[in-house]
Parts: C-alpha cells; sequence; structure tokens
C-alpha cells in the first residue's frame, strides 16, 4: 500500500447531497441532510488528509445528482486504469459520465462493464498489495468481478456481500471481518 504522501484523493462537496429517493434502509426522504453539518464534517475530512500529507482533488458537485457526493461509488481506480461503475439503481445512472469524463481527463484509461453488469466502483472494490477485494451481490455482480481481473490483469478476490452490507468496507480489516462472519 503507497504511503500517504503517495495517495491522492478525489472528493466532491456535499452543496447537492440531499436523500430524494430510498435506494436502502438508511436513505429515508423525511429525514433530510443538515447541509450546515454535512459541510462541517466534510471540511473537517478534508483537512485531516491534508494534515497526513494527502493530496487532495475537489471536484464540483454535479447538479441534479445528489449521490454524486460519493464519488468513488461511479469509479474504481486502479494505477492509471478506471473501471466505469454500471449503477443497479437508475437514480445514480447519469453520474457515471461526467464522471469518466473527469478522469479521462486526467490521463486515466477508462473500461466500461460490459451491458447487462453491475458494478460499483469504490463501494465494492478496494485494491490492497497485488490483489483487488470486490464485494458483490447486492449492488455488483459476480461476473463484473471476473471481467475486472481481465481487464486490470489482477487477482480479484470475490466477497459475497449480504444484507444489511450493500458495499464493501474500505480497509482489508472490515474485510476480513465480513470474510469469517460468512464462514462461521
Amino acid at each position: 500500500m503507497p504511503a500517504a504522501a503517495d495517495r491522492r484523493f478525489f472528493l466532491t462537496k456535499p452543496s447537492q447531497f440531499q436523500i430524494k429517493y430510498s435506494i436502502n434502509s438508511w436513505m429515508n426522504p423525511t429525514n433530510q441532510v443538515d447541509p450546515k453539518e454535512a459541510e462541517k464534517q466534510w471540511e473537517a475530512l478534508y483537512q485531516a488528509y491534508l494534515e497526513v500529507g494527502v493530496q487532495v482533488e475537489v471536484f464540483e458537485p454535479l447538479k441534479g445528482w445528489p449521490d454524486s457526493v460519493f464519488i468513488g461509488d461511479a469509479i474504481f481506480l486502479y494505477g492509471k486504469h478506471a473501471i466505469a461503475s454500471r449503477f443497479r439503481h437508475p437514480e445514480r445512472s447519469g453520474e457515471v459520465e461526467p464522471i469518466t469524463e473527469r478522469f479521462t481527463a486526467r490521463g486515466y484509461q477508462v473500461h466500461s462493464v460490459p451491458e447487462g453488469l453491475f458494478f460499483e466502483g469504490n463501494g465494492d472494490a478496494v485494491a490492497w498489495n497485488d490483489l483487488i477485494f470486490a464485494g458483490f451481490g447486492v449492488r455488483s455482480d459476480r461476473k463484473a468481478l471476473d471481467f475486472i481481473s481481465k481487464t486490470l490483469g489482477v487477482k480479484v478476490v470475490p466477497i459475497r456481500l449480504l444484507p444489511p452490507h450493500f458495499h464493501l468496507p474500505g480497509s482489508p480489516e472490515p474485510i476480513m471481518q465480513i470474510v469469517n462472519d460468512q464462514y462461521r
């Protein structure tokens, strides 16, 4: 895993973030986001990244796409390659093209998941050493992981996600806990 100084993060300010629909049990349109608190939390995260020496690039929010604050769901980055997501829920599908355009402009070679397969980017995949841990079941399809492995030339360790988990955690330790829970 690269040192923090070698890491580059991409963030989007939460100014467009709202709960306009429900695609999981935590989303309730009657329980709205406090914009001031969201901005305060975002700013604290941004400052924490800067303090540990992470390079951060901030993207403008995508108007009309309230979940685009979760930028990693729309794309998976691996070296200078990117896998564009294909969302199972149409409420998020419009995020993909503008996000892939942003990364194409930054020199990434963008690959598209084949039609009929679903994959939710960094929400379901985590690079670790020479592996990619990738979740499937709720949001991403198992066959999409085979496409990623072949396209990127890297071993993908598939992990079946069961409700209430719909995304893979962002680091190996919680991933291993999910795996251990499944095989008890």
